[in-house]
Parts: C-alpha cells; structure tokens; sequence
C-alpha cells in the first residue's frame, strides 16, 4: 500500500507545534513500519533534503504556491491513503482516502481583531468543517479535540479516533552551558493569547509583591506580535523589567537547562488541546503547574497543579506552594516522570499504522 503524508506545515529551521508533530510524527511512522511504500508530499522544493529512515520512501514536491492543496494532487505521485496534519483537505479534487489530524480550534473562542481577521476566520470554519466531515477517519489528540470537533462542525462520533501526540525529551540532550541566575519560573510557547503569557505575568507579579520571594520568571518562545506588546506594557507599567525575562526561541540543549534548573513550569494556557510542554518538563525533573481545562489537563491527570486559567490568584498561590511545600514537589517530581513515560512518538506511529491498515 502507498501512504501519502503531507509534510505541511514543515520548517527546516525553528520548528513550531504543527511542525513538529508531522515531522516526529513522520519520522516515528518511518521507523516502524518497513511494509508499506509512502510519498511525502511537501508544497515546495525542501531547503535542506529530507532526512529519515528506511528506503520505503519518496519525496514529491506539490508546488502551484498557494493553490498547492487543488492544483499539486492532480500531477503528483497519487497514493492509496493521505494523512493530513492539518484539517484541511483540497476542495476540488477528490483523493482515495484521507486521514485528517484535528488539533485545536482558537480561532473559535477568541473575537477577530479586524475585518480581515474575521474573513480568515469564516473560510477556516468552512473549511475544517468540509474537511473533518468529508474525511475518512479523523484523528483527535485528546479526548478534548475529539468532543470540541463533535461539537463545533457535528462530525460523526465513530470516525474519530483518540491518538495521543509524542513529545520528545530534550533532556537527553546536554544542557547548554547558560548564565542564568536562579531561582526561577520558567513559562513558554508562543507568546500569544491563548498561551495566557499576561496572565503568567500577572500571577508572577501578585507573587512577589505578596510574598517577596527572589524567583525571576523566564518566558520562552516567538514574541513580536501585538499581544506580546501588550505583554511587554504591563512589564513596564509595573516596573518588573528586571525580574522578566523574554528569552526568545531556545533549542533542545537551552531548553535542557532551563527545565532542569526551574523552580517549575507555569502553563495556564486557555486553549489546549494536549500541551508538549508539561510533558517536556515533566520528563526533566520539573514540576508543572497548569490548566485544569482542556486536553493539558488529560495529559498530566494528577502530575501536576492545575488551576483555574482564569484565576491569576490560583496561579500565584500555585507557585507559592511549590516553593513552600517541599514535599509536594518531590511528590510532582515523581508523578511526572512516571506521567512522561506514557508518551512517545514510537507509540503514536504504532498507533497510526494501525489505523492505516485499517481503512
């Protein structure tokens, strides 16, 4: 059988959630499965070539810009299933079989800054729809995605599947040699509104005008946009410019120290649909606070202090009981490196060869 799996969104470079799940995801599936032939489809000519495992592989270029979804398909090397990691599939052009991956759906919650913003919105909830309904089998990575799909475009329950991302360990990778005073709180992600950055920083501040302890707060991840502007103004209404710090995008070996070296991660995001991060830090040793709503919660089920997201005096108290409370860290600590080990990718590109061979 060829299996098709389209490699977007991907990035030789900085890699992002999305781009790290269908390369992790590819790679896994790659390492497995030694039976089936697969095509990965990319929409452009790849920068650096591509690199994975096996012989049962080849690569093909879509092309056609931004009509690469309905004009690349029609001259491409056709396959007998597609996987798509992006629930979004090409409108015009009909393709044999389709697995379509279902993440999170922001756009959803949060209102449309401009007239643009709200044209974009209006096509993206047209076309997941069209997509996950018209889909032969739909992955959900969370038990949360899978309800939020149901409820939000009405597909049919017995198509969904629950398979669980991976995560990769940056822990195994040498912490980079890095002069940061401690101690610490360590947050991440893109700085944008659903990742709630303000009100990490909000919690921080009530923090240490409550309880003047002498933690910093270190915050990873794309900054730039207008949010964390608005970010950036609290910080310096309040005049903590010296006990934040924005740390931009950091690697694997950066990331290994600044999870190893935390008093904690603090992760209240508002939308979620699994949450790398609290597993990340749970697998080096790192006690995690975060939300008790969406699918973060699920992934970390009592490894971790979930709070109401909302709550910014449930997140400061939060993080004065890890500081305070000695022994339930530890108890965090342990929780969560047994929690991490129930992830990888191997098991979820077990998983989707099974499904594969299914359909």
């Amino acid at each position: 059988m060829k299996i098709g799996i389209i490699l977007h969104p991907y990035e030789e470079g900085k890699m992002g959630g999305l781009s790290r799940y269908i390369f992790e995801l590819t790679k896994a599936i790659l390492e497995i499965d030694k039976n089936n032939e697969y095509i990965l489809y990319t929409k452009r000519r790849p920068r650096l070539p591509l690199s994975f495992s096996g012989k049962n592989w080849q690569q093909a270029t879509l092309g056609f810009g931004k009509f690469w979804r309905e004009l690349g398909f029609l001259f491409a090397p056709k396959a007998d299933v597609y996987i798509f990691a992006t629930s979004m599939l090409p409108l015009f052009h009909k393709l044999k079989k389709t697995i379509v991956v279902a993440h999170d759906f922001p756009y959803q919650y949060f209102k449309a800054d401009n007239f643009k913003q709200r044209i974009i919105n209006f096509f993206l909830n047209y076309l997941h729809k069209y997509s996950l309904n018209k889909a032969d089998k739909v992955v959900a990575i969370s038990k949360y995605t899978k309800e939020e799909i149901k409820k939000l475009f009405g597909v049919n329950d017995n198509k969904i599947i629950i398979i669980y991302n991976g995560f990769k360990n940056v822990c195994e990778s040498k912490p980079a040699d890095m002069n940061i005073t401690k101690p610490y709180f360590l947050s991440g992600g893109s700085i944008k509104l659903r990742k709630n950055t303000l009100g990490t920083v909000k919690a921080f501040n009530e923090l240490k005008k409550k309880y003047n302890h002498p933690h910093k707060l270190i915050i990873f991840g794309k900054t730039g946009n207008n949010y964390y502007q608005e970010v950036l103004n609290f910080v310096k209404k309040e005049g903590m410019e010296k006990e934040i710090i924005f740390f931009g995008h950091a690697n694997d070996s950066q990331l290994s120290y600044l999870y190893q070296n935390a008093e904690a991660l603090v992760f209240p995001s508002l939308i979620e649909s699994f949450g790398f991060l609290v597993l990340e830090a749970a697998a080096c040793g790192t006690p995690v606070i975060t939300s008790k709503t969406g699918g973060v919660s699920e992934v970390v089920e009592d490894a971790a202090i979930t709070i109401d997201p909302y709550n910014y005096n449930e997140i400061t108290e939060a993080m004065n009981q890890i500081i305070s409370d000695k022994k339930l860290k530890q108890e965090l600590i342990e929780k969560g490196l047994k929690r991490s080990k129930d992830f990888s990718w191997i098991k979820t590109g077990q998983k989707f060869i099974e499904l594969i061979n299914s359909i």
